[in-house]
């Protein structure tokens, strides 16, 4: 009798062990299938946030920009982009400014959420974007059950990740008033020579540095402005005098120059032609021009001559641009050139200006050519990008005025 008990109480003892041990395995199970399904969730929350994140912000500048400060438009692109991206939709109407799995909060320019009274500031919940918002925060969840936790009581898990974009505004011109790109063939992508009388150097450069690509020389000439550089490929070619408080590098690494505008746009039918409208003057073949000149934006196929002029003008030709005598010019419109060729002239320059009194307000470009111009005195309020660039004078003065800078694309920055 007592080995029977002893027996039946051994088998009751190893069903328990079974019991704990089956519970164990379960509960193993359920981290292995389970624990690696919630890692998979959590990889698509972060696409979601990743996704909602970067095109809230890239929203964010598109609206500053159009001087639009309506939050709506952020979410909706914050919400769509998750939702493609794995995110769900509560409200089960896709890509509008209602989610309750994407929340997004503003941040400044380093990503340091914004807040107000102690508290982040949501999206949507001040009725427009705050000034100071240079970019967004976005928290992304998703909701999904379980395969084998569910028996232990747990039937459903989320998974929630964020992400920071933050804005990188355009720099238009970066912080170089002159910018020679080379090849030059002769080691002078850039050359600027002033004057060294009357106490001091008698080129000034204001605000803005200088960029040689394929070597330069630069003497008798002052740099006036914090932050800037001189930055020439090759060393320098001859003396060079280089006064001011600008850093400069004789063994610069090259930079590639993107296109910074494109003379299909302001050919007849190109967008900007279009913008200028009744002031927008089409011409071909050489034309000469003298006096003052109507308001607006002159395209000419062809090269152009310049005597004695003033005016509010845009010019964009094909072949040479010369000048004579006193140019007084601003550009017709700050997003255009004042003067703009696609000339490749090297020798005489694709811009060339040989006169006593010059004072230019905006952009000047010869993207394959040179940009020659020497005289008594001269003045430029804005910055000039070319193959060459070469002024001399006995008195001069580059003023960087990044307003008259082409715009550029803002760029946003995914924080790790």
């Amino acid at each position: 009798m007592k080995r029977n008990t002893l027996h039946k109480n051994e088998q009751g003892q190893a069903i328990v062990l079974m019991a704990f041990a089956m519970i164990a395995l379960l509960a193993f199970a359920a981290l292995a299938i389970d624990g690696g399904n919630a890692y998979v969730e959590r990889r698509r929350a972060q696409n979601g946030a990743d996704a909602g994140a970067l095109a809230g912000a890239r929203q964010v500048w598109i609206n500053r920009v159009n001087l639009n400060s309506s939050e709506t438009l952020v979410l909706s692109e914050a919400n769509a982009a998750a939702e493609k991206n794995g995110m769900g939709d509560t409200n089960n109407i896709p890509q509008d400014a209602i989610n309750g799995y994407v929340k997004a909060y503003y941040t400044d320019r380093n990503g340091n959420t914004l807040s107000s009274n102690g508290n982040p500031i949501a999206v949507g919940t001040t009725g427009s974007i705050p000034p100071n918002a240079g970019g967004l925060k976005v928290y992304a969840t998703r909701d999904f059950k379980t395969f084998i936790a569910g028996i232990i009581g747990r039937t459903e898990m989320a998974a929630t990740a964020d992400a920071t974009a933050v804005i990188i505004p355009p720099t238009g011109c970066g912080d170089y008033a002159i910018y020679g790109t080379g090849p030059s063939g002769n080691g002078m992508s850039v050359d600027v020579t002033g004057s060294s009388g009357h106490g001091g150097n008698n080129f000034q450069i204001v605000d803005g540095g200088i960029y040689g690509g394929d070597g330069g020389h630069v003497q008798n000439t002052q740099i006036v402005g914090t932050g800037l550089t001189v930055d020439i490929v090759g060393g320098c070619n001859g003396s060079c005098d280089i006064g001011g408080t600008a850093t400069i590098d004789y063994d610069a690494d090259p930079q590639t120059a993107p296109p910074l505008y494109d003379i299909a746009d302001y050919q007849p039918g190109g967008q900007y032609a279009v913008i200028a409208g009744i002031n927008y003057y089409q011409y071909s073949g050489n034309q000469s021009f003298n006096g003052s000149l109507a308001t607006g934006l002159y395209y000419v196929d062809g090269s152009v001559s310049l005597h004695d002029v003033e005016g509010t003008v845009s010019i964009v030709t094909t072949g040479d641009i010369s000048i004579n005598g006193r140019a007084y010019l601003t550009t017709y419109d700050q997003r255009f050139p004042v003067l703009f060729t696609l000339s490749g002239n090297t020798s005489s320059g694709a811009i060339g200006s040989h006169n006593p009194d010059l004072q230019l307000h905006g952009f000047v470009y010869a993207p394959n050519g040179a940009v020659n111009i020497s005289g008594a005195q001269g003045a430029l309020y804005g910055a000039i990008y070319a193959k060459e660039v070469s002024w001399s004078a006995s008195s001069a003065a580059i003023i960087y005025e990044p307003a008259f800078c082409p715009p550029q694309r803002a760029r946003v920055l995914l924080l790790k």
